[in-house]
């Protein structure tokens, strides 16, 4: 069983001079092999990438692409940093906006307590004057309702004393002139006791 042959090239000059000579030397096994063919197409390869500088684009791409891991590595690092950053100042933005809380929560508080101080004075001062208005109403009925009493009372006296027969009216007046002064004494008391 014989394999192919991975290269598939067989120079037909070199193969019929061994042939010719014919004396099994290491030369004509070398020239019979594939051996010679495969050393010829290593040095033509060697030669072709040489000549057209093969490696020299894998060294640009290596390069390149290690320039790029490079600038990857260094925008992982400034991204990180700018995290960390970013992280202090959301902590330190907490505590700022946990003392702001705090400061509108006390000072809502005070602010209500305030409030309802202030809702209590305009209360007690409304409450003050309601009871004012209602003393002065009441005195002011008081008078006008003893004004009509009083009237209501000379008007019957009048009616009284135009039925009595003169000397009767004079007598009743004196008696009135002379209880004046106890009646407005007495009069005086009650005012005060009120």
């Amino acid at each position: 069983m014989s394999f192919p042959s991975l290269f598939p090239f067989h120079p037909v000059l070199l193969t019929a001079s061994a042939s010719a000579e014919g004396d099994g030397s290491l030369l004509s096994w070398l020239l019979s092999s594939n051996v010679f063919n495969i050393a010829l197409v290593a040095v033509l390869l060697g030669f072709l990438i040489k000549r057209l500088n093969l490696f020299k684009g894998f060294a640009d791409k290596q390069r390149a692409v290690a320039q790029e891991i490079e600038s990857a590595q260094r925008r992982k690092q400034e991204a990180l940093s700018a995290l960390e950053q970013i992280q202090g100042r959301m902590q330190t933005i907490q505590g700022d906006i946990d003392a702001i809380l705090s400061q509108a929560q006390s000072a809502a508080e005070t602010l209500s307590t305030q409030m309802l101080t202030d809702a209590q004075a305009e209360a007690q001062k409304i409450v003050d004057a309601a009871r004012a208005r209602i003393e002065v109403e009441q005195k002011t009925a008081a008078k006008m309702l003893e004004t009509r009493l009083l009237k209501e009372a000379l008007s019957d006296t009048r009616q009284e004393l135009k039925r009595l027969p003169q000397d009767a009216q004079q007598r009743a007046i004196d008696d009135f002139i002379d209880a004046l002064p106890t009646a407005r004494a007495q009069g005086q008391l009650e005012q005060e006791a009120r």
